[in-house]
């Protein structure tokens, strides 16, 4: 596992982009007023983890932010580590992690997923580990849209879990000298 301090500037910054690029009203009229700020807050979670990875990489923050701003999406690609696509996921649960059906299946540009668990102050990043895109459809459960999880909460699309067991060593991935930005997009 691989710690990583959030600085001031990455929250600052995660947040001005969701705020411009994800206002709440878009946020609200996509998914409903009711989880319209969780979605919120899980846009500012995920952009915080994408943008600690990649600053870690030596990609600086605004150069990361003005590419996700102009191509409006990252195609599940959101770092690149010797020349394979990663697509960040970042949770502040640290039980299990989440895919879902749709991006697994449906995204061919990505080779696998970097799993990360933000501590709830944000102060911190812990890079779990990653999996690839086929060991994951080979090792994760499944549970369909509508299946119950736990009280008051059902599964809203087909969906993947991956339990951190089967997480490969992030340090083994990781080169701090090669550039994340590589092939970018």
């Amino acid at each position: 596992m691989l710690i990583l301090p959030i600085s001031e500037e990455i929250k600052i910054k995660a947040e001005q982009y969701v705020d411009q690029y994800m206002p709440f009203d878009k946020v609200t009229k996509y998914v409903g007023s009711t989880h319209a700020r969780w979605n919120t807050e899980s846009n500012i979670i995920g952009l915080i983890g994408d943008l600690t990875l990649n600053n870690y990489m030596n990609v600086p923050i605004d150069t990361f932010l003005k590419l996700k701003a102009k191509y409006k999406t990252d195609n599940g690609i959101d770092i690149v580590i010797k020349d394979k696509n990663y697509d960040i996921k970042t949770t502040c649960v640290k039980d299990f992690y989440a895919v879902t059906k749709k991006h697994l299946f449906e995204n061919k540009l990505t080779f696998g997923y970097i799993f990360n668990y933000l501590l709830t102050d944000y102060s911190e990043l812990h890079v779990m580990g990653y999996i690839t895109s086929y060991e994951i459809k080979e090792k994760a459960t499944f549970h369909a849209k509508g299946s119950y999880k736990r009280p008051g909460f059902y599964y809203k699309e087909d969906d993947y879990e991956i339990h951190p067991k089967y997480l490969h060593n992030i340090e083994e991935l990781l080169d701090k000298d090669k550039k994340g930005l590589q092939n970018f997009y």
